[in-house]
């Protein structure tokens, strides 16, 4: 019997993968602090997932002409949080 492993991928930032998820009426707007990662956590065990991972980057996107004022400006995500803080965190 072959078994799935279930994988989490997570975003520490002021957005989502699921676009125009801030509009349901349950959305959450406290992505910055621990009491949301750890719920995340707590889920994901609930869940029996195995892993999860948090993207990262180590600059902003290099898009619009390498020009960061352009970048914010076009809403690009720019702001990350650290992962091995939110990590703890769960």
């Amino acid at each position: 019997m072959r078994q799935m492993v279930l994988v989490g991928f997570l975003q520490a930032q002021n957005c989502t993968i699921l676009a125009s998820s801030w509009r349901h009426p349950l959305s959450r707007t406290d992505f910055t602090t621990a009491a949301y990662y750890q719920k995340i956590g707590q889920v994901l065990e609930e869940g029996k997932f195995q892993l999860s991972f948090f993207d990262d980057r180590l600059a902003m996107p290099d898009i619009y002409g390498g020009n960061p004022a352009e970048v914010v400006a076009n809403g690009v995500r720019v702001v990350k949080m650290d992962p091995l803080a939110t990590l703890l965190a769960m």
